[in-house]
């Protein structure tokens, strides 16, 4: 009986050593920009190779809605007519309403919600880069592309009017 309570104590102590190594790397320091500027108030972490921000920068510096459910644990996105669901521990992602699968799923650690930056890059066409030497991650707003340009003469000859048509990517 004390043999097994011994074996016990040793998986349980060996575990919490494991756990405590993983969340160690998955914390490593990751400087984040967005926009080209600096975001020290939260940090990113990076979790089998991809890369998680916390849902509360995206929402204060890229201006998008997030809205959360506790009776669904989903995080619902909405840019523009784009919406994404999100579920907590779930790998699956639905852009209005087209299922998407990544490789790590959305998670609560510590009371923050953090969210794979790979979702901002490939469901909402934001530019996403990441510097090994600096260990930083680089967000950048999705570009708009002058699509058409129309100069047309006024009659009195002195101006011109330029109408310029923005398209966003998809």
């Amino acid at each position: 009986m004390k043999h097994n309570k011994r074996v016990w104590v040793l998986v349980l102590v060996t575990s919490l050593i494991i756990n405590l190594f993983n969340v160690a790397l998955a914390n490593t320091d990751i400087s984040l920009y967005i926009n080209g500027e600096k975001i020290n108030k939260y940090t990113p972490i990076m979790i089998n190779n991809t890369s998680l921000a916390p849902a509360r920068i995206l929402q204060e510096y890229l201006g998008l809605d997030i809205k959360w459910s506790e009776a669904y644990r989903t995080v619902t996105i909405t840019k523009d007519l784009t919406e994404i669901v999100l579920t907590i521990d779930k790998k699956t992602v639905f852009k209005n309403g087209q299922a998407f699968n990544f490789t790590v799923a959305p998670q609560i650690i510590n009371n923050i919600t953090y969210i794979p930056i790979k979702i901002l890059r490939e469901l909402l066409n934001y530019e996403v880069q990441w510097n090994g030497k600096t260990n930083s991650i680089n967000i950048s707003s999705p570009s708009a592309k002058v699509n058409e340009i129309i100069v047309a003469r006024v009659e009195d000859h002195k101006q011109a009017k330029i109408i310029l048509r923005l398209k966003k990517f998809p």
